[in-house]
């Protein structure tokens, strides 16, 4: 257990609520300072601070925080084996300045990993987590989010014994009130009020024994500080800027000195303006060096940190794949932005945060998520950057029910069970199968790496140059091409005589501006018949200059400049259209168009032309030669569309992560054009093979989600290596054996995964 001691200092003179105790090394110390007659209000805007001094004379500073009445409480964990002294510095109210103190550290003697061997901290190369001491930490965090808020100390204790147990290293929780947790058992909140909040400390002190477990158990503690998404009365990331900084440093002061790893927000949007004011409130809660690692969590496959990047107070970066099946979910995670960015500079840790949880309904499907679909999530996620670890969750323990019971605010994710059968989820002890894997082999030398593997490797959608072709013949018979090939197809009945002909056609983004798509345009054609298979094959083969015949609309981009693009499809009033902003584009020599930055490109009168001819034919075809900028793009993002707004089209072309879309209005479909016409499938997506490999060519770890073969290619790796296969189900291992050069085949059609060293 964890030794705590506590000080109380009365003006100059110190005191001792029991006998002074000694300070393991890396435990916990606290000193209580009685404060003047502060006015009532004004407790929660002082600011006062501890300079701590250890044996070798280095200085500490930490913050202390108001715990009520007249008190102010300062914790510090101290690194050094020896005497320590303190001094309190305070501006705002002279009775907390100067006040001093003493304790001594001791040598820690037990098996605790945080006593032992210290806080955790991003590595020297910024790719995983390591303890103070330099021992590799591998982040596996349960999902328990209402835990610290609505559990007894004794069921916290039965739930942290198990995790435990399952070789979890940490467990992730709220802070404060939110949306699925009004207030605690005794109807507490942790602040009241929006534009000025009154901050409670009585609320935290359940909060503070919780933490205490947590560390004492062993695990990391990784509270949530300003959950966001939600309305503004219960989650605290939406408060003012000012008062959301006022909150989180109360809450850093009060937890900082545990062992543990912030999300400053939680499930909150990140991207452009939110960006900002996001750094503004980090660069203000966490000012200075040292403290523990940050990061916030976003919504459901959003990757924003590429505006986070410089951000030196983010230490690493989380996301959140989220709790989707179909195919553009699955894609997103093995093949999205943690597979493409995790190379950028500086580095830092990728984790997925919030992986799909186990009993959850799924979005696409409604069907609950298994124990395979978590696993399968879980597995991808090591693979798809350089492996640091996964957090992993459970329905009904994530809302700590008591009963079955939808969670508050969470309708669809259906009933789930009380936390304690919950617990027990299958899965969970995949989990530990999944930790006593990687903890056998040198983890933190992985590195993704897709050419390893000659099977199994999706190349849908990715950011490269690629044909895209949807056709819709009279007896209402559609398919999608990709680069010549048939990728999707099905009926879409009834006609076009509901086409409104006052849509306009816009490129890039829809009319209303917040459907923005990034990447390369090189020619968009519309035709006002079907073309066949043949017709799609020698369009490919002939490259995005070849010319086509009789088009409706023709946009090549050969301009070179300006704000112009024009039809030169010679058929009709030609459809020219403007750039809103010349400086989001750049022309690119030969003919093609760069959106480096959301644009609307529009026409300023409507698609009469367009609309009359398809109504006339009740054919289409609409072709593109493009180059996403990324996979992360989805709504979806329009490619080309005649539409009024999000809601109302007559098609749209679009972009959907790892997939692309066409929607078409018809009598028969809705006035959004769905259901739509999608290239990405949940089968081939969900049989995509993760390989990842040590630089050095002496481990590598591959991921076969169905079974099968797996062929390495020859040369990367060191020869003589032993091959085994680990069962994730059972933690199992088997020799395997080489089915010729390079290949071996899975014991059965279940998951597997392929370990050589």
């Amino acid at each position: 257990m964890r030794l705590l001691t506590t000080l109380v200092i009365a003006g100059s003179l110190m005191t001792s609520l029991c006998p002074a105790q000694d300070v393991h090394q890396w435990g916990l110390f606290e000193a209580a300072i009685q404060g003047g007659n502060v006015p009532e209000g004004r407790q929660q805007y002082i600011e006062m601070e501890c300079e701590f001094t250890d044996p070798a004379g280095d200085k500490h500073l930490q913050r202390g925080f108001w715990d009520g009445g007249h008190v102010w409480k300062v914790r510090f964990s101290p690194g050094r084996a020896g005497a320590w002294r303190w001094v309190s510095r305070c501006k705002d109210e002279p009775s907390l300045d100067g006040k001093t103190g003493a304790f001594n550290c001791t040598a820690y003697r037990g098996d605790n990993p945080f006593y032992k061997h210290g806080p955790i901290r991003v590595a020297d190369n910024g790719r995983h987590f390591v303890h103070q001491d330099g021992t590799p930490f591998f982040w596996l965090v349960d999902t328990v989010w209402n835990g610290a808020l609505k559990s007894t100390q004794e069921d916290w204790n039965r739930f942290l014994d198990d995790r435990a147990a399952k070789r979890f290293t940490g467990v992730q929780y709220v802070v404060t009130q939110w949306r699925t947790a009004y207030t605690n058992p005794e109807g507490q909140v942790a602040y009241t009020g929006y534009d000025k909040i009154q901050i409670h400390p009585e609320f935290f002190k359940r909060i503070d024994e919780r933490t205490r477990t947590v560390n004492d158990k062993g695990l990391l503690a990784v509270p949530v500080l300003l959950w966001t998404l939600g309305n503004k009365q219960h989650n605290p990331g939406q408060l003012p800027e000012d008062q959301a900084i006022l909150l989180a440093r109360y809450m850093t002061a009060r937890l900082g000195a545990w062992h543990v790893a912030y999300f400053l927000p939680g499930d909150g949007n990140y991207l452009g303006e939110n960006a900002e004011r996001w750094k503004r409130i980090g660069r203000a809660v966490f000012d200075r060096p040292g403290h523990p690692p940050v990061t916030l969590h976003p919504q459901g496959m959003q990757w924003p940190w590429d505006a986070f990047l410089n951000e030196r107070w983010v230490s690493y970066f989380g996301y959140q794949s989220g709790h989707g099946d179909d195919g553009r979910t699955l894609e997103w995670i093995y093949a999205g932005p943690p597979s493409q960015k995790w190379p950028l500079q500086p580095a830092r840790p990728i984790i997925n945060l919030e992986p799909p949880y186990e009993d959850h309904i799924a979005y696409q499907s409604r069907q609950r998520h298994t124990a395979y679909s978590v696993r399968r999530a879980t597995y991808w996620s090591l693979l798809n950057a350089p492996t640091a670890g996964s957090s992993y969750g459970a329905h009904g323990v994530w809302s700590w029910e008591t009963s079955p019971n939808t969670p508050q605010e969470h309708g669809g994710t259906g009933v789930a069970r009380p936390w304690h059968e919950a617990m027990g989820l299958p899965g969970s002890t995949d989990m530990k199968h999944m930790a006593e894997l990687f903890t056998s082999i040198d983890w933190w030398r992985l590195r993704p790496d897709g050419s390893l593997v000659a099977t199994g490797q999706s190349t849908q959608a990715a950011p490269r140059l690629t044909h895209i072709v949807y056709t819709r013949s009279k007896d209402g018979r559609a398919v999608m091409y990709l680069d010549g090939k048939k990728a999707a197809d099905r009926t879409v009945d009834g006609d076009a005589s509901n086409w409104d002909r006052g849509f306009r056609l816009s490129l890039a983004n829809e009319l209303t501006g917040d459907r923005p798509w990034l990447g390369q345009l090189h020619q968009i054609t519309v035709y006002d018949r079907a073309l066949g298979a043949d017709d799609v094959e020698r369009r490919f083969t002939g490259g995005r200059g070849a010319k086509p015949v009789d088009p409706l609309l023709l946009y090549a981009f050969g301009e070179g400049g300006g704000d112009t693009i024009r039809d030169t499809s010679g058929r009709g009033q030609p459809l020219n259209l403007k750039i809103s902003k010349a400086a989001a584009v750049r022309w690119i020599s030969g003919g093609g168009l760069d959106v480096q930055s959301p644009v609307l490109i529009a026409c300023d009168s409507d698609a009469a032309k367009v609309t009359d001819a398809i109504g006339r034919t009740q054919q289409i075809t609409v072709e593109a030669w493009v180059k996403p900028a990324n996979l992360t793009q989805a709504g979806p993002a329009r490619i080309v569309t005649i539409s009024q707004d999000t809601g109302l089209r007559n098609f749209t072309l679009g972009q959907k992560a790892a997939s692309y879309e066409l929607r078409l209005r018809t009598t028969k479909t809705s006035p959004n054009g769905e259901p739509a016409l999608e290239t990405a499938t949940s089968d081939p997506a969900s049989r995509h093979i993760s390989a990842s490999r040590s630089e050095q060519g002496d481990l590598a770890v591959v991921y076969c989600p169905v079974g099968g073969d797996v062929v390495i290619r020859p040369g990367i790796l060191k020869d003589g290596l032993k091959a085994q296969w680990f069962n994730p189900r059972s933690a199992d291992r088997l020799d395997a054996s080489s089915d010729g050069p390079g290949r071996y085949r899975a014991p059965d059609e279940n998951d597997w995964v392929l370990v050589l060293r």
